[in-house]
């Protein structure tokens, strides 16, 4: 977890002391090998606090594989929900900064996201403008958190793009469901498990 937000275990120490709690380098490196050092409750809560993960995270790796699977189903449903009423709230925003400049297109020139950036021709165009600059958010030289295999990353930009989907269905749509998410997202039957 450390690893995967580009922390040192140096780095991971100073914001660990910045909350309070003393935990050297060395004894970093002892915890993170499997059984060489306990660690105290007051240190686990810091320590997630700072990783921004749940402590249940540090539990349930411990807990039988069953267990475990079914902690991580139901954070995994949690998350995902969070997420579209955030798509949602986010391509609401979008929606509105759209109108608005539809209204007043003088503004179309001061959007800018950098200074270098060319802001959008005309209010038509901010939302194919807003999608180039997310195009880019993952070529800044940002760590990247799901460094998967193509095949892995594909079936989850499947999953994504249902979630997308779900965002933007209105709540009393009438509109038709496809057949199955299955067949929207092509994710290949065996990995949603059994029947």
């Amino acid at each position: 977890m450390r690893e995967r937000q580009g922390l040192s275990q140096r780095r991971l120490s100073e914001l660990i002391g910045e909350r309070g709690v003393r935990l050297d380098p060395t004894a970093i490196t002892r915890l993170e090998k499997d059984g060489e050092r306990g660690i105290r409750l007051s240190e686990a809560a810091v320590i997630a606090a700072v990783l921004d993960i749940d402590l249940n995270e540090f539990i349930n790796e411990h807990s039988d594989p069953e267990a475990r699977l079914s902690s991580l189903r139901a954070a995994s449903d949690h998350n995902l929900s969070i997420a579209k009423r955030f798509l949602q709230a986010g391509l609401e925003t979008l929606t509105e900064a759209r109108r608005l400049l539809a209204e007043h297109p003088e503004l179309t020139k001061t959007v800018t996201h950098r200074e270098h950036d060319e802001p959008p021709t005309d209010p038509s165009s901010y939302l194919r403008w807003v999608l180039g600059r997310l195009e880019t958010w993952g070529a800044e030289g940002n760590p990247s958190y799901m460094d998967l295999p193509a095949k892995e990353r594909r079936e989850l930009s499947a999953i994504a793009r249902v979630l997308a989907d779900a965002a933007l269905r209105p709540s009393n749509s009438s509109e038709s469901r496809p057949s199955t998410y299955r067949d929207r997202a092509r994710i290949p039957k065996q990995r949603l498990g059994p029947k």
